[in-house]
């Protein structure tokens, strides 16, 4: 049923009830995703954005959320000249905002909108190109799966990093998906001015992506890689500016583990370890297997008993191995990964573009191999772990946030401010004022 003949009915219920209440229309918004309403992926995206907005500004959003007022009646100019790194986006974007009296708390509901919108169009684009026919009950659990390695929390606090995550898995979307170079390019380029970091992963991640085209490939770089890595580090740190110190230095750096208590170790580690089953498809489906022949029918005609009929259940199909883009691109991931393995913030970046880009590994591999129901049960099961040790490491911001507001209408919800006289009375850097 259509309204003024392109509005779906369905999305002018849910756009009423969001705005009555985002809590009330999640429900109905999650029967959406169930039944593929494409305007249900924007609404749940939207959903994100308003808790996005509703988080205490602990960790990294602290910092900018005090950091914006530097640029409060200052010219144009000051939010690009005089930086010590090569990002300018946050920083147009912090002026703008403060010198427009606008509250700092609509760019984390845009950006975390914008980021996980992406990956839903992503999403939604490998599930209608697939070969394979999944019914609404698998597209919903891989959706589940997608959401739960999602990380929202810390793409909130940390304001920029999983903002330029999405960018850059979008732009290796339309490069493997879409043969969009040009939309590509400027969604890479957008990903460094929003993270400078992105400035040294995009090329290094191209790079060995084309150069580890086999498993045996992929061991011998990564091995060669490890050997050169401090001289590659020294060459290219320019590109990280003041950050470069800050990754590797050592001593007050965030690089020294030295603070780390064991209980922080074992969360932080525990996480990372629910992303084995990825790495299993990885190893699994770099290199596809031979193809599986089907039974010749000469081999029944003693009995006269047709052969069974070809069904994905027992036929693995080899593909070209240029066609496991995404898989070739999560070994990259997770040997860039291995090699940081005793440095916990480049392991937790690492590692975070692996998660994310996790489903979308799966969705591949599925177009052309049978995954057993009980792998994906096992991915799901991560994913809530996942979510639960995660829930354990952001506990003050998540018991400190006003999420308890998203139940209230939208206008209600858009007065609802962090301001700068808030933050200095209850926020202590990253812990909550007592």
């Amino acid at each position: 049923m259509y309204y003024n003949g392109y509005i779906r009915l369905y999305t002018v219920t849910v756009a009423t009830l969001f705005l009555l209440s985002p809590l009330l229309a999640l429900p109905y918004i999650l029967l959406g995703i169930y039944r593929q309403e494409r305007s249900a992926y924007f609404f749940f995206a939207l959903f994100l954005g308003f808790l996005a907005w509703l988080q205490v500004p602990l960790s990294d959003l602290f910092r900018h959320s005090l950091n914006i007022y530097h640029y409060l009646d200052k010219p144009f100019s000051y939010a690009y000249v005089n930086k010590q790194s090569a990002d300018y986006f946050i920083p147009i974007v912090n002026w703008i905002l403060v010198n427009g009296n606008i509250p700092y708390q609509y760019l984390r509901l845009f950006s975390v909108t914008e980021s996980f919108f992406l990956l839903t169009v992503i999403f939604n684009y490998m599930i209608e190109t697939s070969e394979r026919e999944y019914t609404y009950g698998e597209v919903f659990m891989r959706f589940c799966i997608m959401y739960l390695f999602f990380e929202f929390i810390m793409t909130t606090s940390g304001v920029r990093y999983g903002f330029a995550v999405c960018q850059y898995i979008y732009a290796l979307h339309l490069v493997f998906n879409k043969k969009s170079w040009l939309p590509a390019l400027f969604f890479a380029l957008f990903a460094t001015q929003i993270h400078v970091s992105f400035a040294f992963f995009i090329p290094i991640s191209v790079l060995l992506y084309w150069l580890c085209s086999t498993k045996r490939k992929t061991i011998v770089f990564f091995g060669l890689l490890s050997v050169v890595l401090i001289p590659i580090i020294s060459h290219f740190s320019y590109l990280l500016g003041r950050r470069a110190d800050w990754y590797f230095g050592g001593g007050n750096s965030v690089s020294d583990n030295s603070a780390i208590t064991i209980y922080g170790f074992i969360l932080t580690i525990g996480v990372r370890l629910f992303l084995l089953p990825f790495l299993v498809l990885v190893y699994q489906y770099f290199t596809p297997p031979p193809r599986t022949q089907p039974h010749s029918p000469t081999q029944h005609t003693h009995n006269h008993t047709p052969p069974p009929p070809p069904t994905h259940t027992h036929i693995r199909v080899a593909i070209p191995n240029h066609s496991c883009r995404w898989t070739r691109m999560a070994a990259v991931w997770i040997g860039m990964a291995v090699m940081f393995i005793t440095n916990m913030t480049m392991l937790y970046r690492l590692t975070f573009v692996l998660s994310t880009i996790g489903i979308f590994l799966l969705l591949e591999i599925e177009q052309h191999f049978y995954i057993r129901k009980r792998f994906i049960t096992i991915l799901l099961w991560c994913g809530i772990m996942t979510t639960l040790c995660n829930t354990v490491n952001y506990r003050s911001i998540i018991l400190n946030s006003r999420y308890q507001y998203i139940a209230m209408p939208v206008p209600v919800i858009l007065q609802d401010h962090y301001d700068k006289q808030w933050i200095l009375e209850h926020v202590n850097g990253n812990k909550m004022k007592q």
